[in-house]
C-alpha cells in the first residue's frame, strides 16, 4: 500500500492489493489527497490495481464514493483518475499497464485539455 507523487511531475501513484481493508484504502486515499493539496495545476491520480485482481471493482467503487462524499482538496476540479489494470466499470479509464497509464498522464499534462 503506497500513495507517492513522481518527482517533479503532477502525478501521484496509488497501489492497492487485495489484503488492504476498507479503513486503508480510505488512509491510501487521503494521503493522495494530502499530496494532491501540494500541486498547483492540473493533478494525475495514476491508481494501480493490477494486486487487487479480487478486489478491484470494490476499491473503484470506494475510490468514486469517497470523492463524492468528501469536499475541497479530494475532489479537486483539475484531478483526474486513471487506473492500471483489468477494466472493472465502463465509465474509466483503464490501461494494461504503469507505463502506458503514466505516458497518458504525461501527455494529459504536456498539453492539456481547455
Amino acid at each position: 500500500m503506497a500513495a507517492m507523487r513522481l518527482s517533479n511531475e503532477p502525478i501521484i501513484v496509488l497501489t492497492f492489493d487485495d489484503g488492504m481493508d476498507e479503513r486503508q484504502m480510505i488512509d491510501l486515499y487521503m494521503q493522495s489527497v494530502k499530496l494532491a493539496e501540494a500541486i498547483d495545476g492540473p493533478v494525475y491520480r495514476v491508481v494501480d490495481l493490477r494486486d487487487a485482481t479480487q478486489t478491484a471493482g470494490r476499491i473503484v467503487a470506494a475510490l468514486g464514493e469517497l470523492a463524492r462524499q468528501m469536499s475541497g482538496a479530494a475532489t479537486i476540479p483539475d484531478l483526474a483518475m486513471v487506473f492500471v489494470g483489468r477494466a472493472v466499470q465502463s465509465n474509466s479509464m483503464f490501461f494494461d499497464t504503469l507505463n502506458a497509464a503514466l505516458g497518458h498522464a504525461r501527455d494529459q499534462v504536456a498539453e492539456p485539455v481547455r
